[in-house]
């Protein structure tokens, strides 16, 4: 299993590699747009770090282990407490 490790956020993920290709990042960045907005609707916000960590989540289907519980907020984001 690989981990991405970012302070106090670990993704991690089975037999993949976060490509960076314009097509992955071009989704990221809708995702991440969408998410904003979607949050800002409903009065609630994350960092902006911590926006682009769930985004990419998101995007690539993935869930992230935190002990942040502002992640929690994040619908259809998949959250382990670490």
């Amino acid at each position: 299993m690989d981990i991405l490790v970012d302070s106090t956020v670990v993704i991690a993920w089975e037999r993949q590699q976060l490509d960076l290709n314009h097509i992955a990042a071009r989704h990221a960045a809708d995702v991440h747009a969408t998410l904003r907005l979607s949050l800002e609707r409903t009065g609630n916000s994350l960092g902006p770090h911590d926006l682009q960590i769930a985004a990419i989540a998101l995007a690539r289907d993935m869930a992230i282990a935190t002990r942040d519980r502002d992640f929690s907020r994040v619908e259809g984001l998949v959250v382990y407490q670490w």
